[in-house]
């Protein structure tokens, strides 16, 4: 009789794992992921054009270095301002 009440709950649990174990590896799961979009508004014409290129080249760095150790939490950075 013992055994009769631990069905229940062995069917249960066989049921989470069988419906964890299907949806979570859907073919959704397995597409690239969208990056972040990062951007900055930076003066690389006119007169504070000599302050605007280097804080561009940074950014472009930064967001390369992000990419260089896996992106955030998997998901790459794309750079806006680069063309």
């Amino acid at each position: 009789m013992k055994h009769l009440n631990a069905f229940p709950a062995t069917l249960i649990f066989l049921a989470v794992c069988f419906f964890s174990i299907t949806f979570g590896l859907s073919p959704a799961s397995g597409q690239k992921q969208k990056p972040f979009l990062v951007g900055g508004n930076f003066d690389v014409t006119g007169y504070a054009a000599w302050l605007g290129e280097p804080e561009l080249r940074a950014a472009q760095l930064f967001v390369e270095r992000i990419n260089a150790r896996g992106g955030v939490n998997g998901r790459p950075c794309k750079n806006l301002n680069r063309e």
